[in-house]
């Protein structure tokens, strides 16, 4: 299956854009991707990232970084 291109903040004319998000435990993602970098930060409970160069669990209070256009699933 390919991925989706989520464009979320991607015509606004800022270096960084702020999105913030709250998923229900067991949440799963389609595989996307994004135009811009992004960080996927933790605030409580556990995210695992996905990509085609490995998967990283990223704990409450850390966040693991995820260059443009890298296809992956949360």
């Amino acid at each position: 299956m390919d991925a989706v291109h989520d464009a979320f903040g991607e015509e606004i004319d800022r270096d960084v854009v702020v999105r913030a998000s709250e998923y229900p435990g067991g949440y799963r993602s389609d595989r996307h991707c994004h135009g811009r970098a992004q960080l996927v930060y933790a605030c409580a409970g556990v995210v695992k990232v996905t990509a085609d160069t490995g998967s990283w669990v990223v704990p409450q209070h850390r966040g693991v970084w995820i260059p443009a256009k890298t296809e992956h699933q949360i």
